[in-house]
């Protein structure tokens, strides 16, 4: 598994526990990471997974 499906997952995980909106910024997060080039996402995709991942 790719460790952006990992971190997306967790993140999707996340959001739910918090009971945060679908379409959320998490959500939308967790959706840039799944894709393999996320080039419009405003946040660094790299770091993100690193910082979930450790």
């Amino acid at each position: 598994m790719r460790r952006e499906t990992l971190a997306a997952e967790r993140l999707r995980s996340i959001a739910d526990i918090l009971r945060l909106p679908n379409g959320g910024r998490l959500q939308r997060a967790a959706d840039l990471l799944d894709e393999h080039a996320p080039f419009d996402a405003d946040f660094d995709p790299a770091a993100l997974v690193d910082a979930i991942l450790g």
